[in-house]
């Protein structure tokens, strides 16, 4: 067990590592004139268009290209990593890593120095399982992407994982205190997701579907944004 001391520190260190905005630097140099912060990005195989509001490699990669959003996502991934494990390095037998990996997350949603206005947690919380437990990270995503098959549903196959990090961390690791770690992070993931949780409900409020129909709309994913082109 951490000391208060270090368990703070760690939370200091890893909120404001987490608020380094690698979207808004790299977008800056490859898209200058055009802003960051909201995106109508086109979901599904209908092209429902869902107003998205963040900074984060998505954003980059609607505007100047996958490259430019994979290299975001590269940085923000590193950043997580890096902190998480220079906490542990410093304490390896507490878990101070644990509150680091958990705070860069905090930091990449609610960075200070944009007017707590940042991504959506994705990178920075495999970023921080690259340390904590890296087997964590292709198991529920597999298992996140079977689920979403099988059920032939969007949000389940892109995003279920992060509801697996928890049943992973508590029943099959059997660590409470990471298992915590994970249910912060998923909470926070899912609140900066909310505005396209609230469309993916109301698509299936509308109706029933046929499987083959919904299936498409994993396939085809998003088509970024209509506006930037």
């Amino acid at each position: 067990m951490s000391d208060p001391a270090t368990i703070a520190l760690a939370a200091l260190a890893g909120y404001l590592v987490g608020s380094v905005s690698f979207a808004r630097l790299i977008g800056r140099v490859v898209a200058p004139a055009q802003p960051l912060g909201s995106d109508a990005l086109s979901f599904g195989a209908d092209g429902t268009v869902v107003e998205v509001q963040g900074v984060s490699a998505t954003s980059v990669s609607v505007r100047a290209g996958r490259r430019w959003g994979f290299l975001v996502a590269l940085l923000d991934i590193g950043k997580a990593a890096a902190v998480t494990l220079a906490a542990r390095l410093l304490d390896p037998t507490g878990d101070a890593y644990l509150v680091a990996a958990a705070f860069a997350v905090v930091g990449h949603v609610w960075p200070v120095w944009h007017g707590f206005r940042g991504g959506f947690g994705v990178s920075p919380i495999i970023g921080g399982l690259l340390v904590v437990d890296p087997l964590a990270i292709p198991v529920t995503i597999a298992a996140g992407l079977l689920l979403g098959v099988l059920l032939a549903d969007r949000l389940v196959a892109y995003d279920g994982w992060t509801l697996l990090l928890v049943p992973w961390f508590l029943v099959v690791r059997g660590e409470p205190a990471a298992a915590l770690y994970a249910a912060v992070i998923t909470a926070i993931y899912w609140w900066a997701m909310r505005d396209e949780v609230r469309d993916h409900l109301r698509r299936l409020r509308t109706g029933p579907r046929g499987w083959r129909d919904r299936f498409a709309d994993i396939r085809s994913g998003y088509t970024g944004d209509p506006r930037v082109g």
